[in-house]
């Protein structure tokens, strides 16, 4: 009992690790001698002796216990390995362009680049509070997710601003195949074509399936870093996927008269996420984006569904549920032309119907226009001597809170067609009314008259529209 009260103390501190997978942390131990250490799993961690601590490298996910042997006495270090939620950056700097800096394309931004930058685990969430102090933009980032390290940091932020215009899309992207997501799988792997691109994403969780996240991704195809300028705006989970649709082309129509948008650096083979949304059984994500590879560069459109909370990326296709649905690259515009004789009946000009484009390496259709925009030419006659009003009505079919315009109108010589510009028809969720009339003034006395105006109307994933010149 003397002998043993005697003996020198043995200890380590602290008492457990917490390793970061493929970092090392530490430990000081206390004995009479040096100790003999054992990892009681290999493949878990490896460990060492550097003068007075013990330092321990993570090498697989898991638990083990490092013991240190002082001849018969021994003391053990338990020790968890686990994957970082990310690896979050000291400093961060975003490009945006527009008038100001939006807080909404800030956050945008801010959350890209962080998982471009972060290493960002796809079983995490990642948190974001900016904030002001002393003049400098700093954010507060958390990332955690189940099995993980959760990690936090204070990051500095550079923020740039200019103002370049959001040219026209060429082409349109369509992630709309299958619409009711069964199960997790890739549903869009297109690549980017050159010059500005209109994309469109629009997918329901079937009632049956678990919770699963959409993703909306850029993979670089090229072995040198890509650039590319990016807008995007989604909507959901949401029970309602014609408010979801409806509410997301707002979003986007509001980003692209503003010219709101930021630059992305995309290194060599790499994907960063630009949308991640939480895709609850039997709702609906949707989501539209304006993207433009810059330099020269390549990058794929990648759209995918995978298990919540879990991980897994898939490789194979989702599930194909069939229906009046399409993917792929598609003409981003439609020119269509119409006259129209005041005094006359009334002109229809349907909107979303066939013939529909369809996509010549697939074969898919996209039924209804989905996302497209219509350049509508309207020649406007007036026969008379005396003046004549002209108005428009908006017709959607499912009713005028889902239809999302952007109507710009133009006439050579008189202004009243200017009354026209930057009106929203249906974009009001909460009327009742199954059509909407723009102001306008009457034509000049002198007769006959004929002057023609233009719009631009992208339709969305919801029902067609028929536009209809009125005959005063």
């Amino acid at each position: 009992m003397l002998a043993a009260l005697a003996a020198p103390p043995i200890s380590v501190r602290p008492t457990r690790l917490l390793v970061p997978l493929g970092e090392v942390r530490s430990a000081a131990w206390q004995g009479p001698s040096r100790p003999e250490v054992v990892v009681s799993d290999p493949e878990v961690a490896e460990a060492r002796l550097e003068g007075n601590r013990v330092v321990v490298r993570g090498l697989s996910e898991g638990d083990a216990l490092v013991s240190l042997s002082f001849g018969s006495r021994e003391v053990g270090l338990p020790i968890q390995v686990r994957t970082p939620a990310a690896r979050l950056p000291a400093r961060l700097a975003v490009s945006l362009t527009g008038e100001s800096v939006s807080h909404t394309v800030l956050s945008q931004a801010l959350r890209v680049a962080m998982d471009a930058q972060s290493g960002l685990d796809p079983r995490a969430q990642l948190n974001l509070q900016p904030r002001r102090a002393n003049g400098a933009l700093l954010v507060d980032v958390s990332a955690s997710g189940p099995g993980l390290l959760p990690v936090s940091r204070t990051i500095a932020v550079d923020v740039s601003l200019q103002q370049l215009p959001l040219t026209p899309a060429r082409t349109l992207v369509v992630s709309n195949r299958p619409e009711l997501v069964l199960a997790p799988g890739l549903l869009l792997d297109r690549p980017l074509p050159p010059g500005p691109s209109r994309l469109l994403y629009h997918h329901r969780g079937s009632p049956d399936a678990p919770h699963q996240e959409l993703e909306v991704l850029l993979k670089n195809v090229n072995a040198t870093p890509a650039r590319v300028r990016v807008a995007v705006a989604s909507v959901g989970p949401s029970n309602d996927e014609i408010f979801a649709g409806h509410k997301a082309a707002q979003l986007l129509l509001d980003q692209q008269e503003k010219a709101e948008s930021f630059f992305l650096r995309v290194g060599p083979g790499q994907e960063v996420v630009l949308d991640r949304k939480l895709l609850k059984s039997g709702q609906t994500v949707s989501g539209m984006g304006w993207l433009e590879p810059l330099d020269g560069s390549q990058l794929r459109v990648l759209v995918r569904a995978s298990e919540h909370g879990r991980g897994n990326i898939p490789s194979e296709e989702a599930p194909d549920t069939g229906g009046r649905t399409g993917r792929g690259l598609f003409p981003a515009a439609m020119d269509v032309s119409h006259a129209h004789n005041l005094g006359g009946p009334f002109t229809y000009m349907p909107l979303g119907e066939a013939p529909f484009e369809v996509e010549p390496v697939t074969g898919e259709t996209n039924y209804g226009h989905f996302g497209m925009v219509y350049r509508v030419r309207v020649l406007l006659i007036n026969p008379d001597v005396v003046p004549r009003k002209a108005w428009i009505d908006f017709v959607p079919r499912a009713g005028q809170r889902v239809a999302v315009s952007m109507w710009t109108a133009r006439e050579w010589k008189p202004t009243w067609a200017t009354r026209l510009a930057r009106s929203r028809w249906g974009s009001g969720s909460s009327s009742r009314a199954s059509s909407a009339r723009s102001a306008s003034r009457p034509f000049p006395s002198r007769a006959p008259t004929t002057r023609s105006f233009w719009s631009s109307s992208p339709t969305m994933p919801m029902a067609p529209s028929q536009p209809r010149p009125g005959p005063r």
